[in-house]
């Protein structure tokens, strides 16, 4: 009996830690146009820092914010092609509409920053938009919108980084606004990271942290890396994203610690066959991030933990959610992490459909598989067994249902 006892408690034990993570698919579109029935799929890019809302775009260039969790989307019909590339607390997204910068809220209501930019992160109260102008159509100039009112970011100087200098963007910003990271247009427009701090008389200054890690030179092996890209920044403002590439054109990831201004790199054969970039880094340093496996044509999504060597397999980390493994076969992007690390968004292309999809993959809090409508009439939309297979049928056993509602329940088939 005790014996018994002891296997059931371990059983119970393994279901709790089996059943403390879920995927929410972003369900797209149905537009019937002319007799014929299509999707537009969903491309999520950003998460907001208190995981509300999840923006993005489309496949026909609208851009979107989802309320994910309530089922509420918003979409942005495009005047010439939309992207929304970030989003605050208050539902308000930064991104483009062709050549303006733009902020678009969860009302409907689109703002136009300016008619020559780019709007590309926002913090957590929405006040403060980061971005770059466009000056005789190509010389980017960094910049900022605090409450609407345009100012210019500070340019870097050849002194400061080490290389020419034609422009510089900023890309990233903390939640609370007070440190910036964004990248200076070299003369191989390699683009290498620099960030912008707050200062305590409300001015920013430049801390050039590409410098002595970026070479424009790549004949000059004393300087490792001949590419430096940022590609995010913890909202905490601690950690920077990089992916980054030797001299020997072997691609890794970096982490940019800007407190002691020391950087990490995963630890790893170097291959010349593996692309690595990443998308986003949490609090903790955890990173996630897509990798071209050119040797076997697949383009898979990675997570990089905080306080591990070296990275993983999305898939391979949450083997039972078997969709992230479809995407890795024909195209995988996740795009974020929140910055407790909860969630991860992404994309990836649906292999038996074509149709690109959108996830929300929470680590540690809902069970089961569920869907995020933009039906309001609720209805079986899908069901699974319980290891995450999909069936046309009932089958015999648990079988796990997604609801149009977002919902799910779980039917026991005799």
């Amino acid at each position: 009996m005790k014996k018994i006892l002891l296997t059931f408690a371990a059983m119970l034990s393994f279901s709790a830690t089996t059943l403390a993570q879920s995927i929410t698919i972003l369900e797209n579109q149905v537009v019937v146009e002319d007799g014929y029935e299509y999707e537009v799929g969903k491309m999520a890019l950003a998460i907001s820092p208190d995981s509300k809302y999840v923006c993005g775009s489309t496949d026909s260039y609208q851009g979107f914010i989802i309320n994910w969790k309530d089922n509420d989307t918003k979409y942005l019909e495009p005047e010439e092609g939309c992207e929304l590339r970030s989003v605050s607390n208050t539902g308000v997204a930064a991104g483009y509409d062709g050549s303006c910068a733009i902020t678009f809220d969860v009302d409907g209501t689109k703002t136009v920053l300016s008619d020559t930019g780019m709007a590309n992160a926002i913090t957590s109260d929405g006040t403060l938009v980061v971005g770059n102008l466009l000056e005789n159509s190509w010389y980017q100039k960094a910049c900022y919108w605090k409450n609407g009112e345009l100012t210019m970011l500070p340019e870097p100087t050849a002194e400061e980084v080490g290389f020419n200098v034609n422009g510089a963007a900023a890309y990233y910003v903390s939640a609370d606004g007070s440190v910036i990271v964004g990248y200076v247009v070299d003369d191989m427009s390699s683009y290498p990271a620099v960030a912008w701090i707050l200062g305590e008389d409300g001015t920013y200054t430049v801390n050039p942290i590409c410098k002595g890690y970026f070479t424009a030179d790549m004949e000059d092996e004393t300087i490792p890396y001949v590419e430096f890209r940022p590609s995010g920044v913890s909202a905490d403002g601690k950690y920077v994203a990089l992916s980054v590439r030797t001299t020997g054109y072997c691609s890794n990831m970096g982490r940019y610690n800007l407190e002691t201004n020391t950087l990490e790199v995963a630890d790893f054969e170097l291959n010349y066959m593996l692309n690595f970039t990443t998308s986003g880094i949490a609090n903790d340093g955890t990173m996630v991030g897509y990798c071209e496996d050119w040797s076997e044509g697949l383009m898979y999504g990675f997570i990089w933990k905080a306080g591990e060597a070296s990275y993983a397999k999305l898939s391979s980390e949450y083997p039972d959610f078997t969709n992230l493994a479809a995407y890795d076969t024909a195209g995988h992007i996740p795009t974020f992490i929140s910055p407790d690390g909860n969630y991860i968004v992404g994309w990836g292309y649906n292999p038996e459909t074509y149709y690109c999809e959108s996830y929300v993959l929470d680590r540690n809090l809902a069970t089961g598989i569920n869907t995020v409508s933009d039906n309001k009439e609720v209805k079986e939309v899908a069901r699974y067994t319980i290891d995450g297979a999909k069936i046309s049928t009932p089958t015999k056993g648990l079988n796990i249902v997604k609801m149009s509602d977002g919902t799910t329940k779980k039917v026991i088939v005799k």
